[in-house]
């Protein structure tokens, strides 16, 4: 309702490493649905800047007569396609090598709207795009498993190398 009639919102909203929930004022922008969460992106009166808030935290919500209007400026497509998930960082070139085993599943779908795919000899592909979060990159290789292999950014790599070799510790006999 506070989107729709451009009402701002008093949020009673629980971070996650909070002790306790706190109110914020919101003037919400968009609804952001991500890997079956929803979130709402608007303008946090506190922090003077947009803000991205999980519905899941907020405990209640009551609306303000205060109006607002969305900046004309204000595109959520724009802004998550600068992104490869909700973490916001400066975009970045992005390549990863996917075996011939899962190339089929690359090529069939959008996995970010700066996609480039190229084919291989030997059947399989790199995915190329430019995004931001790459924490977020790395969990979804991370999901590949072996059929993955980021080749950039170095910054990238490094990433994946820490988490493999942590996770690796799990499992390494005792």
């Amino acid at each position: 309702t506070a989107l729709l009639l451009q009402l701002t919102a008093a949020l009673t909203y629980k971070k996650p490493d909070a002790g306790k929930a706190s109110v914020y004022r919101v003037d919400p922008y968009a609804l952001v649905l991500y890997e079956q969460g929803l979130y709402v992106h608007g303008y946090s009166h506190r922090s003077e800047e947009e803000r991205l808030f999980a519905v899941d935290r907020m405990k209640q919500i009551t609306l303000t007569d205060d109006r607002f209007e969305i900046p004309a400026s204000y595109s959520s497509t724009e802004r998550y396609a600068k992104q490869f998930g909700l973490i916001e960082e400066s975009p970045q070139e992005v390549t990863i090598r996917f075996s011939q085993d899962v190339a089929h599943l690359m090529r069939e779908r959008q996995w970010h709207p700066t996609q480039r795919i190229k084919k291989l000899k030997n059947g399989s592909v790199e995915v190329t795009f430019h995004a931001g979060g790459l924490d977020e990159i790395a969990w979804w290789v991370l999901g590949w498993g072996k059929e993955a292999k980021v080749l950039s950014p170095p910054k990238l790599v490094k990433i994946m190398t820490d988490q493999l070799s942590k996770s690796l510790k799990h499992y390494s006999p005792t």
